[in-house]
């Protein structure tokens, strides 16, 4: 399950436009999520996206929103 919310978050944040939900779900365990980026900064020296982050498990949603900046050598930082 971990991979998948990995994968999920990574296409959503490389590929998805504004608004753009990429969701997963566990077949086995039915819990599910999305990540789903709500604004882009590419005028900054470092590319950055807000985003919020989503689970359910058992019924319950837990949420996040934070910002993820590329730094100039392509790793990433993540500001709360």
């Amino acid at each position: 399950m971990r991979m998948k919310i990995v994968l999920t978050a990574q296409t959503a944040l490389e590929s998805n436009p504004d608004s753009g939900a990429s969701v997963w779900r566990s077949p086995i365990s039915g819990h599910s999520g999305s990540t789903v980026p709500t604004r882009t900064d590419d005028g900054a020296q470092e590319p950055c996206r807000e985003y919020v982050a989503s689970v359910v498990i058992d019924g319950k949603t837990q949420s996040a929103h934070d910002t993820i900046c590329r730094e100039p050598d392509g790793t990433r930082r993540i500001e709360s």
